[in-house]
C-alpha cells in the first residue's frame, strides 16, 4: 500500500504592521488562548478542503480573539467573493454594508495596504454612512481590520467586529498576524480552486 501524498504547501504570506494600533499590544496570550491558536492554526493547516478550513477558522476566532465577537475574511473582491466568509449573519452584514456604500474599515484596508482599528464606531469620522450603519443596525462598537498579504501582494482583510466600543483595543496583534498568514494562504487556495 503506499502512503497518500503530503498536502501542498499554503503560500507564506508577509503581513504589514498596524501602525495606528500599537496600544493594542498586550504581554502574550495566556494558556487557553494559546491552547485555542494551536487549534484554529491545525484546522487552517488541515487535510479538509479550502472553503471548509475558512469557515471552522472564522467560527472560531470570536471565542479565541478577546474583544472579537463578530469575524469576517474579504479577498480583493471583498465581501462576499468565492474566497471570503464570516462567522455570522452580523459580520456578513457588516462586510456586505462596506460594499454597498463603498467605504468601511475592511475597504479602507484593502484600498490603502494598511491595516485599521477603529475603537468606537459611534466617534469614528472617516466612514460615517458605514459606522452608522454598522452600530445602530447590527449593534456593533469596533472594528479591527487586517490586510492580508501573499508575497507582495495585498490579497484581502481578516477582519474582527466587537460589539461594544473598545472591544478590541486590547487585541494581541502578533496572534492576529499569527492567524492572519495562514488565513490569506487558505484564501489563495481557493482562488486557484483547492
Amino acid at each position: 500500500m503506499t502512503a497518500a501524498p503530503a498536502p501542498a504547501r499554503l503560500p507564506r504570506p508577509v503581513l504589514p504592521a498596524i501602525p495606528d494600533a500599537g496600544r493594542g499590544r498586550t504581554a502574550g496570550p495566556g494558556a487557553a488562548q494559546t491552547s485555542a491558536l494551536v487549534a484554529c492554526l491545525d484546522v487552517l493547516r488541515g487535510d479538509q478542503d479550502a472553503r471548509t478550513r475558512l469557515q471552522q477558522a472564522l467560527d472560531v476566532l470570536p471565542r479565541l480573539v478577546p474583544g472579537c465577537d463578530h469575524a469576517s475574511a474579504a479577498s480583493g473582491r471583498h465581501g462576499g467573493g468565492p474566497d471570503g466568509g464570516a462567522s455570522d449573519a452580523v459580520a456578513r452584514r457588516a462586510d456586505a454594508l462596506q460594499d454597498e456604500l463603498d467605504e468601511g474599515p475592511g475597504l479602507h484596508a484593502l484600498r490603502t495596504g494598511h491595516s485599521v482599528i477603529v475603537h468606537d464606531l459611534e466617534t469614528e469620522e472617516r466612514w460615517p454612512r458605514w459606522c452608522d450603519r454598522a452600530s445602530a443596525g447590527l449593534r456593533l462598537g469596533s472594528a479591527l481590520a487586517v490586510v492580508l498579504t501573499v508575497g507582495r501582494r495585498t490579497s484581502g482583510t481578516l477582519t474582527l467586529y466587537g460589539d461594544r466600543p473598545g472591544r478590541l483595543s486590547d487585541v494581541d496583534l502578533g496572534l492576529l498576524h499569527t492567524l492572519a498568514a495562514p488565513i490569506a494562504g487558505v484564501q489563495a487556495a481557493l482562488r486557484t480552486g483547492g
